[in-house]
């Protein structure tokens, strides 16, 4: 009987325990870093000058093979002014599919050589981002190079140390504090730098929150005659301060809001109907165990009398 009593209630604290186990919410952890890398954004339009024996270069002396790497931005329009540095004819393509030969739809420029002089070629860049390799369709063996196309900027950044001193989205605009930076948890952000003064300025984001350039990654000095692309992965969810890492955040300095990726917390459960369930669980145990404990036994079953013998005559 003990045992009956003992497996009864047993098993109500087996069900009481899966219920709790089923309503628990489940943990959520989350980590971060934060990485950031820095390039150059270069000055275009590019002059490019072609000979089939040594390749391409920016200047008539530089020619080589491969070519100089050209920067572009997905979606801008690329100006090249294309010079036949050994009087040959040339052209400039941009070889999509990397098979030497300029098929249709590639963008390819008109020929250029000494009797038609340099020749302005210009097209939007439509491609995604990636390298992909231009060419002269006449000698593509020896004259080629690579063509950058980097993603569109985050934001444009204009920043100030004068008298109008910040930052601004255009030269014109610039405010202390700059304008709000709006991205999203793990985003990759990529700026592209100027500077409205003319002076050297940098830019930073206070991940490390030392309101200074300690423990941040900088991006590379820009000024009136060079611009610099910056880019960072948003991986801290918060608002943080940028600033120029030259003139500090109370001259040149704004805020980024990293919105969280992270799900919202689910509401707690609501534990009111378990409690209730285990109860009842529990009463009706301990009721059966109860009944079966007090049933009454039935009599035992007594073995049959033995007749008498019948006398003996």
């Amino acid at each position: 009987m003990k045992s009956i009593l003992y497996g009864t209630v047993l098993l109500a604290v087996l069900l009481a325990g899966a219920a709790f186990a089923a309503a628990a919410p489940p943990t959520v952890t989350s980590t971060g870093t934060v990485s950031a890398t820095a390039s150059t954004t270069p000055a275009w339009p590019y002059a490019l000058y072609g000979d089939a024996v040594h390749g391409w270069g920016l200047t008539a002396a530089s020619t080589s093979t491969p070519g100089p790497t050209l920067v572009v931005t997905t979606g801008e329009q690329l100006d090249l002014h294309l010079h036949s540095a050994d009087g040959v004819t040339h052209t400039w393509f941009l070889d999509l599919n990397n098979n030497s030969v300029a098929d249709s739809g590639e963008p390819i420029s008109t020929p250029f050589n000494s009797t038609t002089g340099p020749v302005w070629y210009n097209f939007t860049v439509s491609q995604a981002p990636g390298t992909y390799t231009y060419r002269c369709s006449i000698h593509p063996g020896t004259m080629w190079g690579e063509l950058v196309v980097m993603p569109a900027p985050t934001y444009t950044l204009w920043g100030s140390a004068g008298t109008t001193h910040g930052w601004g989205l255009t030269a014109s605009s610039i405010t202390q504090p700059g304008p709000t930076l709006s991205v999203k948890e793990g985003q990759t952000v990529t700026v592209d730098l100027f500077s409205a003064d003319g002076i050297d300025h940098t830019f930073y984001v206070d991940f490390a929150r030392t309101n200074s350039t300690s423990g941040n990654t900088v991006s590379p000095v820009f000024n009136g005659t060079h611009a610099v692309r910056f880019s960072f992965v948003a991986s801290q969810a918060g608002n943080f301060t940028y600033a120029c890492g030259i003139h500090g955040p109370s001259v040149m300095g704004g805020t980024i809001d990293v919105a969280s990726s992270a799900p919202p917390p689910s509401s707690p459960p609501d534990y009111t109907t378990y409690a209730v369930a285990i109860v009842v669980i529990v009463i009706i145990a301990i009721i059966a165990a109860i009944v079966i404990r007090r049933k009454p036994r039935s009599p035992p079953v007594q073995p049959p009398v033995n007749p008498p013998s019948p006398p003996q005559g």
